[in-house]
């Protein structure tokens, strides 16, 4: 029980910093994707 409790709590404090990594990925991957659909790229 006590490992899962400190698991638990390393676990909130990673999930902010893991929030802030996915959105920023996920922004940099909207940003490509509306670059490369700006141009004419046959698939």
């Amino acid at each position: 029980m006590f490992g899962l409790l400190s698991d638990a709590s390393a676990w909130l404090s990673t999930c902010p910093c893991l929030l802030e990594f996915y959105e920023i990925s996920h922004h940099a991957e909207t940003f490509c994707f509306q670059n490369l659909s700006a141009f004419d790229i046959p698939s």
